[in-house]
C-alpha cells in the first residue's frame, strides 16, 4: 500500500555488493576504532535507514552529475548513501563513511 509520497510502507532496499563490501569496511574501521557493539549499532543504524529510503525514495538528493539516476542521502553527518530507484526497488550502490569526497570515490569505482 503506497503513501503517496513513495513506494509501500515496509519496503526494504536491494543492497548490491559494492555497497556490502562498504559495509563490511565501515563495520571493521568502526570495530578497531571503538567497538564490536558500537560497529553492529552503527551499520544496523544505516541498514534501518536504507529501509526508510526504500519507503520513502525522493529523499535523497539527486545526484545525476555523478550517474543518471543516482541520488545521495546523507546519515549521521558521516556517511552518504548511494541509490538509485529501478523499476519499484531501491538499489543502494554504495556507502560511504567519513568526509571524504564521495562522488570522486563513486566515479572511481
Amino acid at each position: 500500500m503506497s503513501d503517496g509520497l513513495g513506494f509501500s510502507a515496509g519496503a526494504s532496499a536491494v543492497i548490491r555488493a559494492e555497497a556490502e563490501a562498504d559495509l563490511a569496511d565501515i563495520l571493521d574501521y568502526i570495530t578497531i576504532e571503538s567497538s564490536d557493539a558500537t560497529a553492529a549499532k552503527y551499520v544496523g543504524a544505516i541498514l534501518d535507514h536504507c529501509d526508510v529510503l526504500a519507503s520513502l525514495p525522493t529523499l535523497g538528493e539527486p545526484a545525476d552529475d555523478v550517474m543518471p539516476g543516482l541520488r545521495a542521502a546523507g546519515f549521521r553527518k558521516t556517511t552518504v548513501i548511494a541509490y538509485a530507484v529501478i523499476g519499484d526497488r531501491v538499489n543502494i550502490l554504495a556507502v560511504f563513511y567519513g568526509r571524504r569526497d564521495w562522488k570522486a570515490r563513486f566515479q572511481d569505482r
